[in-house]
């Protein structure tokens, strides 16, 4: 959520360089590069004094193991010199110096980019995914390095976490990229790998056909949210970050779309009204979150007003979601200006009551939501093409129902992980205004746990990244040949009890073979079959995308006034 660097990001983009095209057009504010820059420019002193720069999981990375994988890389161009053994700096073929001479950042690549990267100091570029398996001419996957102590301040550090030199460091992932590995694979295996899953009583470990993946964007629900899809094929989005080659999935290109700011969002909605104390208080007294609260008001609200369904209640009320900027193109005349993009609330009164607050509140989720169909709709229209596989389970006698959609139609299936994941409102307004469904993941248990399940259904949501980490290291230490193969098997589809979820239409459940054998749910969630939701969110919709074009116009004006 940093965007001191807007002007050097804006600078940045008006090189027109080609590493640009692997950005969606332009990098953000929140990158490395115009970051860079920011403190070359504002903090000389501090520029002057740093070692080396790095991102924070390339820090814990380094700091176990002095060995470091890093950012602003292009590990397609790695791959094409891999096998290049007259090399003379194997770790920096991936840079494109012209960009950092360009940008005024020349001073990082001196050394053989000794700032960033050193070939003659121990610490290199480590590229996470190397190959499907283990080979001589490359590095087991997700495997950095050793723990290992060569110097004194790494003494401490390793002693204070317990480890022992000798464990294996698995590659570190910033924690979107961590999120979408711990849930991207949370789906129910097709109706040939289930079937041999009950003949064998073994988990699953046949091959997906590999389009299968292609299908599901992840999003990753937090203080801002990042919209990640693979595809095999490189595809160059405008105003959609990437193609990033391996930067998720091994051997497919990474999508990432997003928004700056969505938790963070709802919070200043709700914490800078005037009706917030009393309600955190009743929230307090009723040993729920205010969210909770927020979303038992709207119900009751659609009951008093006699309304079919709960997105109803804002008719009057509309937000443009970008309080904070956004990090897609809304549209083509607004590229690259959308980190200075504005918040707008629209149908506002003097009224500050709860209630209104609840509108306000609904009416910012929409908004959210709008803007994640616009991103799904645009990665659509730029070439995500999928084939997708639903699968229904009748447990009582194992009876399949099987539907293979529509070849190349478009992604037909969300998946959630993060804070956000847990709010009922949050996911159905998602699945309406998206009109596809929304697969949820838990972390499995074992029926020696299934008395916990309530517990590890409090969590859901939030663990997704540590369990991305020990895919990571499951893969590191050779627990699994690969990353796909790991994410596959440690990857659990989980369940919200209907109880909390009155909007679920299916459950799926694996049985449950022995005491040793997961006990895992998948809840999916619907969008409305009512016609009037749909008609009632594209309506809506058009008011959302208005509602930025008719910034950009009085941007325009004003800035025309101005010259």
């Amino acid at each position: 959520m940093d965007h001191r660097a807007v002007d050097q990001a804006e600078r940045i983009n008006s090189s027109k360089s080609p590493v640009l095209e692997y950005c969606g057009g332009a990098v953000s504010p929140e990158m490395e590069p115009p970051k860079l820059l920011w403190v070359k420019e504002n903090l000389q002193e501090s520029w002057s004094m740093v070692f080396r720069w790095m991102d924070l999981s390339d820090w814990l990375s380094y700091s176990l193991c002095t060995t470091v994988c890093k950012w602003t890389y292009l590990g397609h161009a790695h791959m094409q010199h891999v096998n290049d053994n007259n090399s003379r700096d194997m770790e920096a073929c991936g840079w494109d110096d012209d960009f950092w001479e360009e940008i005024g950042l020349g001073d990082l690549i001196e050394g053989h980019h000794a700032k960033i990267v050193n070939h003659n100091d121990r610490t290199k570029c480590c590229f996470p995914w190397p190959s499907s398996g283990f080979t001589d001419k490359a590095n087991i996957q997700c495997l950095v390095g050793k723990v290992n102590t060569p110097f004194l301040h790494l003494q401490g550090l390793v002693q204070e976490l317990g480890l022992v030199p000798g464990i294996a460091v698995g590659t570190s992932l910033i924690d979107a990229h961590a999120g979408g590995v711990g849930v991207i694979e949370s789906v129910l295996p097709s109706e040939t790998e289930a079937a041999v899953f009950l003949a064998k009583r073994i988990s699953v470990s046949l091959e997906h056909d590999k389009e299968a993946i292609c299908n599901r964007m992840v999003l990753v629900c937090g203080t801002s949210t990042c919209h990640m899809a693979v595809s095999q094929k490189k595809l160059f989005i405008p105003g959609v970050w990437g193609p990033f080659w391996s930067a998720m999935v091994p051997e497919y290109w990474l999508t990432e779309g997003g928004q700056s700011a969505t938790g963070a969002l709802l919070d200043h909605i709700i914490e800078s009204h005037g009706a917030s104390t009393v309600l955190a208080n009743r929230a307090a007294s009723q040993d729920i979150s205010v969210f909770e609260l927020l979303n038992k008001m709207l119900e009751t609200m659609r009951v008093e007003q006699n309304l079919s369904f709960v997105a109803a209640l804002t008719e009057d009320v509309h937000v443009l979601p970008d309080f904070h900027g956004n990090r897609y193109l809304v549209t083509n005349n607004s590229f690259p200006t959308y980190p200075k993009a504005k918040g707008v609330i629209y149908g506002l009164t003097l009224d500050t009551s709860e209630k209104q607050l609840a509108l306000l509140y609904l009416a910012a989720v929409q908004g959210i939501a709008y803007g994640t169909r616009h991103i799904v709709e645009h990665c659509n229209a730029n070439g995500h093409k999928v084939i997708a596989c639903i699968l229904g389970w009748n447990v009582l006698n194992f009876h399949f129902v099987f539907t293979l959609l529509e070849s190349n139609c478009k992604i037909n299936t969300l998946l959630a992980c993060g804070g956000l994941s847990k709010n009922s409102i949050f996911m159905q307004e998602h699945a309406d205004i998206i009109a596809v469904s929304w697969a949820l993941s838990l972390e499995s248990c074992t029926r020696r746990n299934r008395g916990r399940v309530e517990e590890i259904t409090k969590m859901a949501g939030t663990k997704k990244k540590k369990e991305s980490a020990a895919i990571l290291g499951a893969v590191a230490t050779r627990k699994y040949h690969n990353l796909r193969e790991a994410m596959k098997a440690m990857n659990a589809p989980g369940e919200k009890y209907r109880d909390q979820w009155m909007s679920l239409d299916v459950k799926f459940q694996l049985p449950v073979v022995d005491d040793q054998m997961f006990y895992s749910f998948l809840a999916v969630i619907h969008p409305s079959k009512d016609p009037k939701v749909k008609k009632y969110h594209d309506a809506k919709y058009k008011i959302f995308r208005g509602l930025y074009e008719q910034q950009l116009s009085y941007r325009s004006m004003i800035a025309e006034a101005l010259s």
